[in-house]
């Protein structure tokens, strides 16, 4: 999918990749996800403000290290996963824009 290729955010000059897309049908599944890859190991910022609702996993799981917060306002939840390493925020914790995670 070399054509999906554009920004992380407007305040993240760096490029990504999506790997895979929503609605994905799948063998086993359809995705449930937007799944997008950097190069190399890069931060991960909230796209939103949130209160943190996960963080966990580890490198064997399916996920791998993953990260959820919510808009308590909204209640979307943004969901992080197959990290390189775990957040270092705790549970309970809040989230602005742009917050490094």
């Amino acid at each position: 999918m070399a054509e999906n290729v554009g920004n992380v955010a407007p305040f993240i000059n760096d490029q990504f990749i999506v790997t895979a897309i929503f609605g994905e049908v799948r063998p086993y599944e359809t995705h449930k996800g937007l799944d997008i890859a950097t190069s190399g190991s890069k931060p991960l910022y909230a796209v939103d403000d949130g209160i943190v609702i996960l963080n966990g996993g580890n490198a064997s799981t399916g996920y791998g290290y993953y990260f959820a917060y919510k808009n308590q306002t909204s209640g979307v939840a943004y969901f992080y996963g197959h990290m390189a390493a775990p957040s270092t925020l705790a549970v309970g914790d809040s989230v602005t824009f742009g917050t490094y995670v």
